[in-house]
C-alpha cells in the first residue's frame, strides 16, 4: 500500500514538499518535547519521593 506514496510524493512541487517535510518536522518535534518534558517530571518526582522516603526512615 505504501509504495505508491512515495513515488506520489516526488511528483509533487517542490514547495508541498518542503511544507510537508516542515509539518512533519514540527509535529515531531512538538511531540518529542511533550516526551522529554514529561520524563523529565517524572525523573524529578521519583528523585524527590526517594529523598522524602530515605529522609523520614533515617
Amino acid at each position: 500500500m505504501h509504495h505508491g506514496l512515495i513515488p506520489a510524493l516526488h511528483h509533487l512541487p517542490l514547495a508541498t514538499r518542503a511544507l510537508l517535510a516542515a509539518a512533519v518536522v514540527v509535529l515531531g518535534g512538538a511531540l518529542l518535547t511533550r516526551l522529554a518534558t514529561a520524563a523529565i517530571k517524572l525523573a524529578v518526582v521519583v528523585l524527590l519521593a526517594l529523598w522524602a522516603w530515605q529522609f523520614f526512615h533515617l
